[in-house]
């Protein structure tokens, strides 16, 4: 609606607009009245605080005494030079041992007093008491001998 004067159709259309808004308009139940609040409790007073009791001044640290310095280490000694170890001789081959080759032949000896058989190893002197021969002990002797050798 401007400046210019309304005509009667123009009223008579926004009369009839504003009749068909009115009954378009939703008919609203009216509110229920709000139920009155309940008053609010009084609150408790609060206790009053115990004063704080005041803190003990704290005592001065001592200072630190100064470190006394270290002193210098004393340079080591060069080690002297290992000399240098002997070569070890090599072992000397062993001669083959030769058999012993009887001479004659055993012969049973009898003691008189108790009547027992000796027998007497050949080139020995030694009799069948003795459970090893002659060769037996030089043996082992070379055998001994070659370890204690091998361990120097």
């Amino acid at each position: 609606m401007q400046s210019e004067s309304l005509n009667q159709e123009m009223i008579d259309n926004l009369i009839l607009e504003i009749r068909n808004a009115k009954s378009n308009l939703v008919k609203i139940d009216p509110v229920d009245p709000v139920d009155p609040v309940d008053p609010v409790d009084p609150v408790d007073p609060v206790d009053p605080v115990d004063p704080v009791d005041p803190v003990d001044p704290v005592d001065p640290v001592d200072p630190v005494d100064p470190v006394d310095p270290v002193d210098p280490v004393d340079p080591v000694d060069p080690v002297d030079p290992v000399d240098p170890v002997d070569p070890i001789d090599p072992i000397d081959p062993v001669d083959p041992v030769m058999p012993i080759e009887p001479n004659e032949p055993a012969t049973p000896i009898t003691n008189e007093s108790n009547k027992e058989t000796v027998q007497t190893l050949p080139n020995t002197g030694m009799n069948n008491l003795v459970p090893f021969s002659a060769l037996a002990l030089s043996s082992v002797g070379i055998v001994i001998a070659l370890a204690c050798k091998k361990k120097k």
